[in-house]
């Protein structure tokens, strides 16, 4: 019998391959057809979603300068992993912010992401908002 990563192990991996800053090891931490979802919108640079392996390399690539997840207070389902998190990043601070925190949830499908949402918080966003 072949074990099957927990959501939880999987959720870390992915957290340590974005902080790793490897785009390939990113994206093939995620199914097929994955979708990456920021609630809501983002700045207007930013597409809201990411449908697909392409699209997100594609977004992957925009956001990975600078990124960091500093995740803590995990949630457990059965499919999927919920924290919060402290992100900075480059298209953050060429805004003028530091970092955000926001809530992420990694729903997770075969032994991948298959969903990743961000949601920021409300100060994150006033702060997004206030700098555009």
């Amino acid at each position: 019998m072949i074990a099957v990563a927990s959501p939880l192990s999987i959720a870390q991996d992915f957290q340590a391959e974005l902080n790793d800053h490897d785009l390939d090891r990113v994206v093939a931490c995620f199914t097929e057809d994955a979708v990456v979802t920021f609630i809501p919108s983002p700045p207007p640079t930013l597409p809201r979603q990411a449908l697909g392996k392409a699209e997100i390399r594609q977004l992957a690539d925009r956001l990975m300068p600078g990124f960091q997840i500093a995740s803590r207070d995990y949630a457990l389902g059965a499919h999927q992993v919920m924290l919060d998190a402290t992100v900075p990043t480059e298209s953050l601070r060429s805004l003028g912010i530091s970092e955000v925190d926001v809530t992420a949830e990694v729903a997770v499908a075969g032994g991948k992401v298959s969903a990743f949402t961000l949601t920021f918080s409300n100060d994150a966003m006033a702060r997004m908002q206030a700098s555009v």
